[in-house]
């Protein structure tokens, strides 16, 4: 079977089931920059060594290492499909993937928020509220505007956060600010409408440049997004002293580890454990 015929069958069958957003990626990735290096190749024919070069091309055309790394990430997960359909029985090839770090590191202090929420108060006041609540539940934008009144239990002071970018839903409680904020904004006569149905965030970006955020920042993960918000509730979170294992629940991570990039910010945290330890009478 030819590349070409795979990523039809793949494409078909099992990303049609994704969502909107994923499948613009993918096939993006693939015709813009997977296809062109695979023309008239057949699955099995593909080597470890070819897996290489191309990466290599893909380097060339001065992709990011994330964006190599997705588009390799795309090859083997058709190839693997076509194993295990039995279409392609040989053996996958090895793939050297990118190594990369590429998370976000910049939070907001107070009195950023501050400047923000003024800014928008009087400008973008929905996009007030969006910020609010960013802030105050950690919900990624992608959960935030598919957020419907059906998922907010107000007198539990709860949301519920449903197929979630890990596929897993979560419950995040409801403090003052966001409880308000969500108050105000919900229409109880279209339960399942989105509260705040938006697709772009340029509103948020244009408070950001009114500040000069990120004037003279050139690294992308030093710059302030309205994904910052997400970060800046974990790091106040860790800041005041909540768990790791709590905020990343909170969070929605899939594991510990994408919780720890935060640990730096607690680092009496381990002291004050090993200290409550010297509370307990053993006798000495």
């Amino acid at each position: 079977m030819f590349f070409t015929e795979a990523w039809e069958l793949f494409s078909s069958t099992i990303l049609i089931n994704c969502s909107k957003q994923s499948i613009v990626a993918e096939t993006g990735r693939w015709n813009n920059q997977l296809a062109p290096l695979l023309k008239n190749r057949t699955v099995s024919s593909l080597t470890s060594l070819d897996i290489l070069k191309i990466k290599g091309a893909l380097f060339k055309r001065k992709l990011s290492p994330q964006t190599v790394q997705h588009c390799l990430s795309l090859l083997r997960r058709i190839m693997r499909r076509m194993n295990d359909w039995g279409i392609h029985n040989g053996v996958i090839p090895k793939f050297d993937m990118p190594k990369f770090d590429n998370k976000r590191l910049r939070f907001l202090t107070a009195q950023e928020v501050a400047q923000l929420l003024a800014f928008l108060r009087y400008r973008k006041p929905k996009w007030h509220d969006i910020t609010v609540v960013g802030l105050y539940t950690g919900l990624r934008a992608s959960e935030l505007f598919k957020l419907t009144p059906a998922d907010i239990q107000m007198e539990m002071e709860i949301l519920t956060v449903l197929d979630s970018k890990n596929t897993t839903n979560r419950v995040i409680a409801l403090n003052q600010f966001s409880k308000e904020v969500l108050a105000r904004n919900i229409n109880p006569l279209f339960p399942s409408a989105p509260i705040f149905p938006q697709n772009s965030c340029k509103p948020f970006a244009w408070a950001v440049k009114a500040y000069g955020f990120n004037r003279g920042v050139s690294d992308r993960r030093h710059k302030v997004v309205f994904h910052t918000l997400r970060h800046t509730f974990a790091s106040w979170l860790v800041q005041a002293g909540i768990p790791l294992a709590l905020v990343g629940q909170l969070m929605g991570h899939k594991n510990l580890q994408m919780t720890m990039r935060y640990a730096h910010l607690a680092p009496d945290q381990g002291k004050s454990a090993v200290d409550l330890l010297a509370t307990i009478d053993v006798g000495l």
